[in-house]
């Protein structure tokens, strides 16, 4: 049984020239080439625990963002791939990944003990248990 068929499984967005909405297929084009920067460096699950160390958490977001990014580029070296940008949602593998995200998020809120705090005292916590980010520019997002 061929689960991720357009039949069993159909996206919207990318459609082929033989496709039509919204029975297309999904369209993954991975990059395979490990010198490539876009993916060098795919995280482990020590490097992912070692974001736990920084204490500020915009270092430790952007550390994690960079690593989301890789694996949008690993699966998506192009945008006529679904978790290329706007269509990443319509990729099984982005509920998965983002899913993964707020674990790891909610791990360091854990490990830090800032799932402890009363909401009276958070403002006392920034910029550590959370913070904003006006001022940085995200590498990751693919350009369209």
């Amino acid at each position: 049984l061929n689960i991720w068929s357009s039949g069993n499984y159909g996206t919207e967005f990318l459609c082929g020239d033989n496709e039509q909405a919204p029975d297309c297929c999904l369209k993954r084009e991975r990059n395979m080439n490990p010198e490539d920067d876009a993916i060098e460096g795919l995280a482990n699950g020590t490097e992912i625990i070692e974001t736990f160390e920084h204490h500020r958490f915009k270092e430790f977001q952007y550390k994690i963002s960079l690593y989301h990014g890789k694996v949008h580029k690993f699966f998506a070296m192009a945008n006529t791939s679904h978790m290329w940008s706007n269509n990443a949602a319509e990729d099984p593998l982005f509920v998965l990944l983002h899913s993964f995200l707020d674990y790891v998020r909610m791990m360091r809120t854990d490990c830090l003990g800032y799932d402890l705090v009363s909401y009276e005292d958070l403002e006392d916590y920034i910029p550590y248990a959370f913070d904003g980010f006006d001022d940085i520019e995200l590498e990751f997002k693919p350009k369209l």
